[in-house]
């Protein structure tokens, strides 16, 4: 397959960052490069190919950080970026292929929800065990957390998973649409969705869990035996992922929307 035929494949949607719009890029010529030695392969042994991956970049940070190595860190930044072209690589194969599934969408959840957390779980540990201070695994782990496992993010699903399905079933136990629709629409009429504007995709992009490996390096480079701008970055990021995860109206507004379009309103 030529190059030119996989550009046509891939992803179609606005990336949210500048490294995401990278990844893609990369993920191009991976998926030529892939397709060239294996091309049999399926979409699904790429997505689960990445969990390893990952794992093996974790490990190398855990490495790094311990045996204060900065090379090593830079060895884990290349794994973890390669595995994450992988995860544009998966998508390109299932579309050449016409084989884009449920399952595959579930595998490649399931990817990201243990590999996520695993990585700052094993950057906290790492941390706590070169300085011996508490106070890098307890806000790790948080971050780990609130990256793929927070219970503000997970009850936010299963309220729209539980509104959209009644709304298709018109099965009504604990939600009526209409008796929904007209608490909402005096608050929601004047809510405007922000644009992806380059601020924000920047902003984003900042806090790409990635860039965690080039501040680590830094800290290596400026402190001994601390991490200071680490820790520092990670109470960012943990305000940043609540702050998001705490919009309310608008996230009442896209589901509010959604129902909308279900119900034939629109």
């Amino acid at each position: 397959m030529k190059y030119a035929e996989i550009r046509r494949h891939v992803k179609v949607d606005e990336a949210t960052t500048y490294y995401t719009m990278l990844k893609r890029k990369a993920g191009i010529g991976l998926t030529w490069f892939i397709l060239k030695l294996f091309p049999s392969v399926s979409a699904n042994m790429i997505t689960i190919s990445m969990l390893p991956i990952n794992v093996l970049a974790a490990g190398l940070a855990y490495e790094g950080i311990i045996q204060s190595q900065p090379f090593v860190i830079l060895l884990a930044f290349l794994v973890s970026f390669f595995a994450l072209c992988l995860d544009s690589v998966d998508g390109n194969i299932a579309r050449i292929n016409h084989t884009s599934s449920i399952k595959g969408v579930y595998l490649d959840r399931l990817v990201h929800n243990i590999s996520h957390p695993m990585f700052f779980f094993v950057i906290g540990f790492a941390l706590y065990s070169g300085t011996q201070d508490i106070i890098y695994l307890v806000v790790f782990i948080l971050v780990g957390i609130l990256s793929e496992l927070s219970p503000l993010d997970i009850s936010q699903k299963d309220v729209e998973a539980l509104f959209i399905r009644q709304a298709l079933l018109r099965q009504t136990k604990n939600y009526h649409f209409h008796t929904h629709q007209k608490q909402c629409n005096s608050d929601m009429d004047s809510i405007k969705t922000p644009m992806n504007s380059k601020l924000r995709k920047l902003i984003k992009t900042i806090f790409m869990n990635d860039v965690f490996y080039f501040i680590i390096l830094l800290d290596l480079f400026l402190f001994e035996n601390q991490f200071y701008l680490t820790l520092v970055y990670a109470f960012l990021d943990i305000a940043g992922m609540i702050v998001a995860r705490l919009n309310f109206i608008q996230w009442e507004k896209n589901l509010h929307e959604i129902l909308n379009r279900l119900y034939g309103l629109k």
